[in-house]
């Protein structure tokens, strides 16, 4: 076995593709340094990683998930009122494309996460 095949720290494309890095981001790297004039020039990881973020942003889809749920009831929203809004499966989604977007129900009872709903309440002025 030859071990520049097998270390996994070596940035070959065949490595890079072996952890799902895409040749869209691999071209849009390439692209980004340019042409380099001297042998000795060494390019940082976080290109590499500002590109597939780049990326990622583009085709990722988003969920959110509340860990430490906290019931909120919105006493001034009727009961059998519920509310289809639209949100971005990712933050550069074009406004245009339906498919970019996925509907949240909204209704009178909300489960927000613990810690975050805690803050927020604790910025309003007459609790402090």
């Amino acid at each position: 076995m030859s071990k520049r095949k097998d270390d996994p720290r070596l940035m070959t494309l065949a490595g890079l593709r072996r952890r799902g890095v895409t040749s869209t981001t691999i071209n849009a790297f390439v692209r980004g340094i340019g042409i380099i004039k001297s042998y000795g020039s060494m390019i940082r990881l976080e290109r590499l990683e500002y590109h597939v973020r780049e990326e990622l942003n583009k085709t990722a889809s988003r969920a959110t998930v509340v860990l430490h749920p906290l019931k909120v009831v919105i006493t001034n929203l009727e009961p059998s009122s519920i509310i289809d809004l639209d949100a971005k499966k990712w933050p550069d989604a074009p406004v245009d494309d339906a498919p970019s977007y996925y509907k949240v129900r909204w209704g009178r009872t909300k489960w927000h996460q613990r810690v975050n709903f805690i803050k927020r309440v604790k910025q309003v002025s007459f609790f402090k």
